[in-house]
């Protein structure tokens, strides 16, 4: 389960814009969006964005792992 507030989390704090990153994996931002209101990324985007936003703990943000 995507975390969406995360995942926006650190779209803003690697200050960059949702067409910026749209445009990093090679999408429309309409696509972008829509790949997020579903939580349905391809695995190659998912890794794209992991380089992108220099993620450190990516589980929590695209599989909702929480520690219990």
């Amino acid at each position: 389960m995507l975390r969406k507030d995360l995942l926006r989390q650190w779209i803003a704090d690697n200050h960059m814009t949702m067409c910026q990153l749209a445009n990093g994996l090679g999408l429309t931002s309409r696509t972008l969006y829509s790949r997020m209101k579903k939580g349905d990324f391809r695995l190659e985007e998912v890794d794209a964005m992991i380089h992108m936003l220099h993620m450190t703990n990516p589980c929590e943000v695209f599989f909702n792992l929480r520690e219990h």
